[in-house]
């Protein structure tokens, strides 16, 4: 469900300063906010659950697939939900400011200049698993690409 919040970012298919950007942001948050109100059916009801999850999902594909991302899903799925809306840049951006206070930090306790950069990079590592959890390791792709890596 976080991709379908991404799409609006996507430059491939809408440029960076496009007017189209807000109106697919809010249609991208309606589809997902869609797709989980199912999820919340699969502790009650599972069978009926997934099958409808997999039908809106296989609908979702074909629409991205025919480039008509300003309708995934028809208006009849999405009467009465609130779009969910991305908080992606609030965790990071507190993921970065921790990191310089714990920069500040260590700059302040005056370790031996050989411990500094591992104690930066251990508690930045933890503030990264604490922010991201599970996803960690996606965040730290991202960190690898402001650092100019590229991954396969």
């Amino acid at each position: 469900m976080r991709a379908l919040l991404e799409i609006p970012h996507d430059r491939s298919i809408v440029a960076f300063q496009s007017h189209r950007k807000k109106a697919l942001r809010q249609h991208a948050g309606l589809v997902s906010a869609a797709l989980q109100k199912v999820t919340l059916k699969l502790d009650s009801d599972p069978d009926i659950a997934v099958r409808e999850i997999a039908r809106l999902v296989l609908h979702v594909c074909e629409r991205h697939a025919q480039r008509r991302v300003g309708a995934l899903l028809d208006e009849s799925y999405l009467t009465g939900l609130e779009p969910v809306q991305s908080r992606e840049w609030i965790r990071l951006s507190v993921t970065v400011t921790a990191i310089v206070l714990i920069v500040l930090g260590v700059s302040f306790l005056d370790p031996p200049e050989a411990v500094q950069p591992l104690i930066i990079g251990g508690v930045g590592l933890m503030a990264f698993t604490a922010a991201y959890g599970p996803r960690a390791p996606q965040a730290l792709t991202l960190l690898d690409s402001l650092r100019g890596v590229q991954r396969p």
